[in-house]
């Protein structure tokens, strides 16, 4: 598992050796057949691989087209693979067909991964060689068994190419392949790979749980063929793939009054305080964004434990953007910047960064809704989808373990085009409004840092600091404390 910024206990089971491995807040406005397998991962945390054969497969409706006239889809085979609840976040999957009967003509063919609820999708393959809306493409058939994975072994330079080289009549040959966008029109012969991990990374256990669809359609008449066997293998990790993790934000798939999340969804309500009924906190989020007029950042903290030193790759930082429904991250940069310690501690030393360039490397949504205690009068919402912007670590603190053992700060911000406010949420855990060592800050453009605190609603003493979460990835490298013979 990841470290934990409240992890009962700090620190990783891994190996002993080295191992690879304009408002500055949001308030709430009331006041407030199936198979599993395990192996070990490159950071000795177990890995582990759910396997699941796909139900509903058969022959792919022939398309309205003719064979020289393609492009409309016809009825789809909906090829459906159900999986439970996976107690860890998805660090990668692969699929595989096998085509039975041989598909002629293997262009009319197109494959798309939907993720429950249609939440998620991507195109595996599709319309081989077509550059046109009416394009027929290539005329190799489709047989496999074809696995489709972002580690693809030659021939794995996709189907678009292999097609080609087959050339028509001729089975483009089995092995593994990165996916490809459809062909079509503005297509481009070949298309170049796509990630089939990059749109599905991090989803959470709530997310692949249920049925998954493989969307098979056929847009050219006279040719035809079925799907014999179809496999999707999900790799999950528990804790996810960081090394580091600043606190959770997912409360349940229902809301302490009872309200249940939409599909594919986790409420991520703003914290009741058990030992003092009725008091909740209040702020959803804290702003970080360059907005017009202002430019907030925010800040937190991270320790390297002794004995240990950190090789940092990227890091991910939450934000949402209150009544944005766009299905693609609204988000176009972000900054990033590491001290040795506080930003507003004297000789607090920045390590690498600033504040101009733009370190983002895309955005994820994380099944997320973030809604205002629904006991202290706030009725849930999924107006405040969260998503997970990736950002790269600065090039000079991205050396092989260069984060030895102290503590470090980060500072953060993020842009939306037209200067659109948007929110970093809190850390939250459900009965507990605050953790010791809670130390967030905030600063806007006069330069002033202030610690982040929440009344709480209604408004009564005393407030509490708060956290703010991130994600930190990368590899560990631990002391080898047997190398004298002695522990």
């Amino acid at each position: 598992m990841p470290l934990m910024k409240y992890s009962s206990a700090f620190a990783l089971a891994i190996s002993l050796l080295a191992v690879t491995l304009p408002a500055a807040s949001a308030t709430n406005p009331a006041g407030g057949v199936s198979t599993v397998q395990q192996g070990i991962s490159t950071r000795g945390v177990p890995l582990h691989t759910f396997t699941v054969a796909g139900t509903g497969v058969g022959m792919i409706p022939d398309g309205p087209g003719t064979p020289t006239s393609c492009g409309s889809a016809g009825t789809p085979l909906d090829i459906g693979f159900t999986l439970p609840a996976l107690a860890g976040e998805l660090v990668d999957l692969d699929v595989e067909l096998h085509f039975s009967p041989v598909h002629t003509w293997g262009s009319d063919v197109t494959a798309v991964l939907i993720s429950p609820g249609g939440l998620r999708q991507h195109t595996l393959f599709g319309r081989l060689g077509a550059i046109t809306a009416a394009a027929c493409g290539h005329g190799a058939d489709l047989a496999g068994p074809y696995i489709f994975s972002d580690a693809a072994t030659p021939p794995s330079g996709g189907l678009w190419q292999a097609a080609q080289a087959a050339g028509g009549a001729s089975q483009i040959p089995a092995g593994s392949y990165f996916t490809t966008d459809s062909g079509g029109e503005g297509a481009v012969n070949p298309m170049p790979p796509t990630s089939l991990v990059a749109r599905f990374a991090g989803m959470q256990p709530w997310q692949m749980q249920g049925t998954w669809i493989l969307r098979v359609t056929d847009s050219g008449g006279g040719d035809t063929g079925g799907v014999g066997a179809a496999t999707l293998r999900i790799h999950y990790r528990e804790g996810g793939s960081a090394i580091y993790d600043n606190g959770p934000m997912s409360t349940g798939a229902t809301t302490d009054s009872g309200v249940a999340a939409p599909a594919g969804y986790h409420w991520s309500e703003l914290q009741q305080d058990d030992s003092n009924p009725g008091v909740a906190n209040t702020n959803a989020g804290f702003s970080s964004a360059i907005i017009a007029g202002t430019v907030f950042r925010v800040a937190d903290d991270f320790t390297v434990p002794p004995d240990q030193a950190w090789t940092l790759t990227h890091a991910e930082f939450p934000a949402y953007q209150s009544g944005y429904g766009g299905a693609a991250a609204p988000f176009d940069f972000l900054s990033l910047r590491i001290w040795d310690g506080p930003p507003t501690a004297p000789g607090s030393q920045l390590l690498c960064g600033d504040e101009a360039t733009n370190v983002y490397l895309g955005a994820h949504e994380m099944g997320l809704l973030r809604v205002f205690n629904s006991i202290a009068g706030s009725t849930p919402s999924s107006t405040r989808r969260i998503w997970a912007m990736k950002a790269a670590i600065p090039a000079a603190c991205a050396g092989t373990g260069f984060f030895g053992a102290g503590t470090y700060w980060l500072d953060w911000n993020s842009r939306i085009p037209g200067m659109a406010n948007h929110f970093t949420p809190t850390v939250t855990l459900p009965g507990i409004r605050s953790q010791p060592g809670d130390n967030a800050q905030q600063r806007d453009n006069t330069g002033v840092w202030v610690e982040l605190v929440d009344v709480g609603a209604p408004i009564t003493p005393p407030s509490v600091p708060v956290a703010l979460p991130f994600k930190l990835y990368g590899s560990i490298l631990t002391a080898d404390i047997f190398a004298n013979g002695f522990e």
